[in-house]
This record gives structure tokens, C-alpha cells and sequence, in this order.
């Protein structure tokens, strides 16, 4: 884990001029833990850079244990600011719908 300060601004300007096989490589150690295999671009040349807005899959049952309410996709909507990207962590699966398309 890097300890120092860092510029979100000034890490997203070296991100937008950087590939995606770069930022890939720099996040060797996380890859086979949080990465999920297949994921690609609508089109060739698209980049998608920005401060992340965060939301995790829960398990339908564990919800209904745990009595959630609400919609986690359309509160992030609801909440984001210009420029955010929302990212879903899916609990390590790669068969689960968490935007529910």
C-alpha cells in the first residue's frame, strides 16, 4: 500500500495520457484478487478515467438477513458528481449482474 500523499488531479492527467496495459501492469498484485476477466471497451479507443464512486454485490439472501433497503446503483447515481466513475465489486464472482442489465 502506498503511504504517501498523493494528487488525485495530477494521477488522473498521468492516467489519461497512459494505456491501459501501463495502469494494468502497475496493479499486478491486485489483479488475480479483484479483477474480472473479459472486461473491455464498447469501442477500441474508449477510456474511462475518474475518481471512483464504489458500491458492493450482496448476496440476495444476506439483503434479506440483513433487511437492506433501497437501490445501491441508483443511490451511486443519484450521488455522483461530474467526472466520477461508479465501480461494483462483485465479492471475487464474475457471474453475478450488479447493474442488473
Amino acid at each position: 500500500m502506498i503511504e504517501e500523499e498523493f494528487n488525485l488531479n495530477e494521477i488522473l492527467k498521468l492516467l489519461k495520457n497512459s494505456s491501459v496495459a501501463t495502469a494494468y501492469s502497475l496493479l499486478e498484485d491486485f489483479r488475480a484478487k479483484y479483477f474480472l476477466s473479459g472486461v473491455k471497451p464498447l469501442m477500441p479507443d474508449m477510456k474511462v478515467i475518474g475518481p471512483a464512486l464504489t458500491i458492493q454485490y450482496v448476496r440476495y439472501k444476506d439483503a434479506l438477513k440483513e433487511n437492506f433497503r433501497g437501490n445501491a446503483v441508483y443511490d451511486a447515481y443519484d450521488s455522483m458528481r461530474g467526472g466520477e466513475v461508479i465501480v461494483a465489486a462483485s465479492l471475487g464472482r464474475s457471474d453475478v449482474g450488479v447493474f442488473g442489465f
